[in-house]
């Protein structure tokens, strides 16, 4: 996870190719919710979202849906 100032985080996620992950975000490490919807990963195995929806203090993690 990578500040890129302005409240935005950028999360960085290495996984493997053409396999369908799910973000989620928990404030808790209790409640977990889904941050984006579901997508494939490309062929590099890595990708990355910005978070700017200004959230708060929380966890990542990615899942198998």
């Amino acid at each position: 996870i990578r500040d890129l100032g302005g409240g935005v985080m950028r999360i960085i996620i290495v996984g493997t190719s053409n396999v369908t992950y799910q973000l989620q975000h928990s404030g808790d490490l209790g409640v977990w919710t889904n941050f984006v919807p579901a997508f494939v990963m490309p062929g590099t195995g890595v990708t990355n979202f910005d978070d700017a929806s200004g959230a708060g203090a929380g966890y990542y993690r990615t899942a198998l849906p």
